[in-house]
């Protein structure tokens, strides 16, 4: 073998295995508490958050996720529509924010209060979802698991590329070797032989890559039903807050501004709805892709197993 086909052996990960219920993969309780109530801070503080999050969807609509984005016009669409779902629900987050400022030199204090509660609230739920693993698993029976749904994925990301690491090392010098070892009809079938097992690697590197991808998407998904489920635990706290002051300042007129909460409420709702939808999409799209590559690959994989086998289909007993 030349040097260029030597290689190290690889250690894939084994996070998903190692992972329990209540811990994680050091068989801790806690995840970095420092860096997650940073993290709640940035995700939640009011303005600076909706800032950033209308950052980030621009950026993921210019840069459409590679794993499982691959150009076509549907794929587009999809993301399109997801950017401006992203978009709208940091709009609608501001201007509840607006609301609430207006509200305070109307002396309606309370108010402002409910809409504030609503964000430390928000906060103090992503920093005990994230930091503990038992209230992470707990709430992933539910609503999925995003941080070990994706350990797997890496999982089956770094069987892909060593898969086609290994397909590219073994198919380097395949045929020089073979011209030097194999003469005659003998030589020409341990090249069509060898080719069979290079194409079998590159057909369990494709299935592996595929289902990385399915499970980024389902990963993603999750992260957005988990974090939908924490902000209408603290928009309902936020609303009930609103609406006792509201009805303690202005009487039966307070049901025009609890219509108006009600309003932006739904309309917020409305647009997580739609991401979550998207993520639904990309799920089934992306499902039935990795099922049509793995059944093209099984088919593949027994054409090579039926001439290693000497079987010919032609052949009637």
């Amino acid at each position: 073998m030349s040097d260029n086909q030597k290689g190290t052996v690889v250690d894939f990960t084994d996070d998903p295995q190692k992972s329990t219920f209540g811990r994680n993969a050091d068989g801790g309780l806690v995840n970095d508490p420092g860096g997650n109530a940073w993290n709640a801070v940035k995700g939640n503080a009011p303005l600076y958050a909706q800032f950033n999050g209308v950052k980030t969807a621009v950026e993921r609509g210019l840069n459409p996720p590679q794993p499982y984005f691959h150009g076509e016009s549907w794929e587009v669409l999809l993301n399109a529509m997801q950017a401006a779902a992203d978009i709208g629900l940091q709009v609608v987050d501001a201007f509840d924010y607006g609301k609430a400022i207006g509200n305070a030199f109307t002396g309606n204090f309370l108010d402002v209060f409910g809409t504030v509660i609503a964000a430390v609230c928000k906060g103090i739920l992503d920093w005990l979802w994230n930091s503990f693993q038992p209230v992470q698993d707990a709430a992933g029976v539910l609503l999925g698991n995003p941080g070990k749904i994706k350990n797997s994925g890496a999982m089956w990301n770094a069987v892909s590329e060593n898969l086609t690491a290994l397909q590219e090392a073994i198919g380097q010098d395949l045929a020089t070797t073979l011209n030097e070892c194999w003469e005659g009809e003998a030589g020409c079938g341990a090249a069509v032989r060898s080719e069979d097992l290079l194409n079998t690697v590159g057909f369990a590197a494709q299935s592996a890559k595929g289902l990385y991808e399915l499970l980024e998407i389902y990963g993603d998904m999750a992260e957005r039903v988990n974090d939908m489920v924490r902000q209408m635990i603290a928009d309902l706290t936020s609303v009930i807050i609103t609406s006792i002051g509201d009805i303690m300042t202005k009487g039966p007129l307070a049901a025009i501004p609890i219509a108006i909460d009600l309003a932006i409420l739904a309309a917020r709702y409305l647009m997580r709805l739609i991401g979550i939808g998207i993520q639904v999409a990309w799920f089934a799209i992306a499902g039935v892709q990795l099922f049509n590559t793995i059944k093209g690959c099984f088919d593949q994989a027994m054409e090579v197993l039926q001439k290693l086998s000497g079987y010919n289909h032609t052949i009637s007993v």
